[in-house]
């Protein structure tokens, strides 16, 4: 201020937002219930005393210091009579400024050569490598529109630091925030580019944002990191080689391999050290192993990742850290975080004088690179840590936001047909390369998967943009599908019908037309053939009205046409009553009241339900797991289960050729239900079509299936391949998984029976010795007071197999009913043969992409999904040049041998294969 120009007009431009605290409420619509609890302070513009500041920072250091719970007690009391003598040097109470001013250089003095020295004599316990940071929730208690300004003020406080601080390092993660920085506000952006290019800002996490890593697909992983760092290396030429990940509420086993793959070697995450309730995790240092074998080094501090050099913190950090064995030096992040910020004056300040103090770690900044680079540079003996890293808490994000976990499978099965489409458009016509659209449209799916979104711990309004964001995505797709369709088919009359399965396995079971593209004086389809195949119509749960066929065998990656046709009425060995339902699979019978009491597996001669022992059984408990409502489930809720009354009005709905139907409602609570049980003719599954208009206030509802079959595991879906767990409460870390996620289904096996209960858009279940349960909805109160409140459509099926799942036919069916076969009207073929076949049914496709840096190749991404060894076969019918190996930023590894544009590969359990193909133009 000394410098200023008194004739000149300074103006200066503030940024406020009202962040919710625990009590508020951000729903406008019920906001009148609390009111919102904040209080805005009118800012004030001052002068700094440098020197009464360089003061407070002292005296700040070393009382923190000296009355740290965790500090050495004969260096508390060292420091402590030092305060006590360092208080004579003070003016007395009530002292001029001037006074104060004039005492400084005694009592700073005194600090240096009396108390600053004491290291000396104590020295350092530890070391702590500093890394700055500012965890910044795309959306939280904000939407990601105020998170754009959020990042930028949190990204301008860093760069100042800076420039103030040579020394000073700061690390940033997630492509997004960069884009909208570069978007929005290019003058940062360029200065963040310039202090890249200095060292003094680190990117790190090659994501594009931070997701969930229970609620995602493998291929949702995939381009997470394809696009996160795509974008590092074309804006900065940074290949970043960590996962970032401080924030996320646990983390699949699937994850090692595609981080692998992606070459993110470093592993970092921080709740599984801080928040577990049941468990304390083992190990900060590890090597972390996934489903398929592929390790990568992995890195949990002892404690939280936002903090501001606290002492007591400090302290803490080294006293946990479990694996000063095999390591010398422990990680903090340090800097705000959540809403961002960063790192502050005062942490710097701070910083400094912690060296000088005895009884506190030694420190040093450095960067998250550095740091992880130097530890696992000999990882010989070092931990191996095998399966999934699960955070015993949290445990209701599979399942809060119910909707947007619907629209986020859907999303991601939608996204695989587009693209496979496209893909094969431009095979077919050479001119339908859209891969910067494909790309632009995934990341609308990619934002919504960060995890305060996704997972359902956010306020209303960012519910509201997540939803937006869902529907544009939908529409998007959907125009690139028709646009696509129309390039590989021909123009058809009404009586025209196409269907292309985009997915690797033969579709052979149903296939659906929407009620507005079928005229209702036809009842079956004929194929070129003249084979005829029943159709029918089928009301949903929700009332809707759609039609069911039955269709023969599709190939993978193929079209087929059909024409609607009349014929006399098909018969049917299904029968159905309102108590009873049976067809070639199945024997169910039910009481009046709905519930079912006996469910007899015809093909292999046994009861599926356990004797006396009803299946579908819905409960519905009390859910109150405390202040954390959204993200929480308590496992006391089991002791608050509440009756709910039968089911009602039980009507057969459909008897044909197709299916049969029973439809039954109820009314419960505040709450009313109707579901629509279904058995098909060539299905050996039976669907449970729900909807829900939920309006509870702290409940959660789940239904149960106990089952007549005994295993000591259970496995769950991963979305590429099964996960095992242990079927009983042994030991503490059992005990914790008392709610664990899934994807399309869980499974529990014997020798040569077992049942899966799959579904279309859950992820939350348990299973404890014979009983299956599936989380259905949760009505939690906080963060969004009106949390779930509204109408609620699912599906999820019983499902029967011999022997184990692999062989039984679980995955494919689970295929199906999570993206149902739909037939487009009005089109007719061009081509006929299938794009490609692969041999072997274990190997299911992710990706069938053109490749992302704009050359004709194609991608072809395979999980190998029931954990066995082979060999395997993929023809492509189109004329290729070479075929190579590739991991999933695209680049080629390996060359495989072509014969007749086949090649041969072999492939180990859960292994996920990428393969570039270079066709000939």
């Amino acid at each position: 201020m000394e410098k200023a120009d008194p004739d000149r007009i300074h103006k200066i431009k503030l940024e406020a937002y009202t962040r919710s605290r625990p009590d508020d409420d951000r729903n406008t619509d019920t906001i009148n219930i609390k009111g919102c609890l904040q209080y805005f302070r009118t800012p004030e513009l001052v002068l700094i005393d440098e020197k009464m500041l360089s003061l407070y920072y002292d005296l700040k250091a070393i009382y923190d210091a000296a009355y740290a719970e965790s500090m050495d007690e004969s260096i508390k009391n060292y420091l402590q009579y030092h305060l006590q003598q360092l208080i004579k040097e003070f003016p007395l109470y009530g002292c001029s400024r001037e006074e104060m001013v004039m005492a400084i250089p005694k009592i700073k003095e005194y600090i240096n050569n009396k108390i600053y020295k004491g290291h000396e004599h104590f020295g350092k316990n530890g070391k702590i490598a500093l890394v700055a940071h500012s965890h910044l929730d795309v959306a939280y208690h904000w939407t990601a529109k105020q998170a754009i300004q959020k990042n930028a003020r949190t990204t301008l406080i860093q760069l100042r630091l800076m420039e103030e601080y040579p020394d000073f390092k700061y690390a940033h993660s997630q492509a997004w925030t960069y884009e909208k920085l570069e978007k929005y506000y290019p003058e940062l952006f360029a200065q963040v580019k310039e202090r890249i290019k200095s060292g003094q800002w680190e990117i790190v996490g090659g994501m594009y944002i931070e997701p969930d890593c229970n609620l995602i697909s493998a291929e949702s992983f995939v381009r997470q990191i394809v696009y996160g760092k795509y974008y590092f290396k074309q804006k900065f030429g940074i290949d970043v080689d960590n996962c970032w990940l401080p924030d996320v509420f646990g983390n699949s086993p699937i994850m090692p391999q595609i981080l692998k793959s992606g070459g993110l070697e470093y592993f970092v995450t921080h709740k599984l050290s801080v928040w577990n309730d049941t468990n304390k995790f083992p190990h900060n240092v590890f090597l972390w192993k996934g489903l398929d074998g592929t390790t990568v080094n992995a890195c949990i501090p002892p404690i939280h990742f936002v903090t501001w050099m606290d002492t007591e913190e400090t302290i803490n950090n080294w006293n946990q850290f479990q694996d000063k064995n095999v390591c010398d030096e422990t990680l903090q992040l340090y800097g705000y975080g959540d809403g961002g910020s960063g790192v502050t004056d005062e942490m710097l300040q701070l910083y400094e004088r912690q060296q000088k103090l005895p009884g506190i770690p030694e420190q040093r900044l450095t960067t998250a690179k550095e740091y992880l680079h130097r530890i696992f540079k000999d990882t010989k003996d070092f931990a191996v840590w095998d399966g999934d890293l699960y955070l015993e808490m949290h445990r209701g994000t599979y399942t809060s936001k119910a909707k947007l976990k619907k629209y986020n499978r859907q999303g991601e099965f939608l996204a695989q047909e587009v693209e496979t489409l496209c893909t094969a458009c431009d095979i077919y016509t050479g001119d339908f390369k859209v891969q910067n659209k494909l790309k632009n449209i995934w990341k609308k799916l990619l934002v919504n998967q960060f995890h305060d979104i996704l997972p359902g711990s956010h306020t209303q309004p960012v519910y509201k943009e997540a939803i937006e964001n869902y529907e544009e995505m939908f529409t998007a797709f959907n125009n690139l599908k028709e646009k696509a369709l129309k390039k590989i088919t021909s123009p058809g009359d009404e009586i025209d019908y196409v269907a292309f399965n985009a997915f690797s396995d033969v579709r052979n079971k149903v296939a659906y037309i929407d009620a507005n593209n079928w005229d209702i004086k036809y009842n079956a389809l004929k194929d070129d053939e003249g084979n005829i195949y029943p159709v029918q119509k089928q009301i949903k749960a929700d009332g809707s009205i759609q039609y069911a066929v039955k269709i023969p065998d599709i190939p993978g990656f193929s079209l087929k046409q059909f024409k609607a046709t009349s014929t006399d009425k098909i018969s049917s060995s299904m029968k159905v009553s309102q108590t009873e339902m049976e067809n070639d699979y199945y024997i169910l019978k039910l009481e009046s009241s709905g519930k079912i009491v006996s469910l007899y597996d015809k093909v292999r001669e046994k009861y599926v339900n356990t004797r006396n022992e009803v299946l579908n059984k819905w409960q519905m408990f009390e859910d109150k797991p405390g202040a954390l409502n959204a993200w929480d489930i308590v496992e006391t809720y089991k002791n608050q289960e509440i009756n709910l009354p039968d089911w009602e009005n039980i009507t057969v709905i459909e008897d044909g050729p197709v299916s049969i139907a029973l439809r039954m409602e109820r009314k419960f609570s505040n709450s009313k239900a109707v579901q629509v049980i279904r058995m098909f003719d060539n299905k050996p599954q039976i669907d449970f079509d729900t909807w829900v208009d939920w309006q509870e206030e702290e409940k959660l509802l789940k239904v149960a299936f106990p089952v007549n079959v005994r295993s000591r595991t259970y496995s769950t879906d991963t979305s590429a391949g099964g996960f095992e767990r242990m079927n009983h409460k042994n030991t503490g870390w059992e005990q914790g998984q008392f709610e664990v996620p899934c994807h399309k289904w869980v499974d529990i096996s014997e020798g040569l029976f077992g049942v899966s209960l799959m579904n279309d858009c859950k992820y939350g279940c348990d299973v404890e010795d014979n009983v299956m349960r599936l989380t259905l909805l949760k009505a939690p109160i906080y963060p969004d007071r009106t949390s779930d409140r509204e109408e609620h459509t699912f599906t999820y099926s019983i499902f029967t197999h011999d022997g184990n799942r692999q062989t039984g036919g679980l995955e494919e069916a689970a295929y199906d009913l999570n993206y149902p076969l739909i037939l487009e009207q009005e089109r007719r073929l061009k081509v006929k043969k299938p794009v490609l076949t692969i041999n072997v049914k274990s190997l299911k496709c992710q990706a069938f992409k053109l490749a992302e840096d704009g050359s004709s190749d194609i991608i072809l991404r395979l999980a190998e999904v029931y954990g066995s060894h082979g060999k395997a076969k993929v023809h492509f019918n189109f004329n290729i040049e070479g075929v190579s190996v590739c991991n999933i930023l695209e680049e080629e590894q390996t060359s495989l041998q072509v014969n007749d544009n086949t090649v041969t590969m072999d492939f180990s359990p859960y292994q996920i294969i990428s393969l570039r193909v270079k066709r000939k133009l």
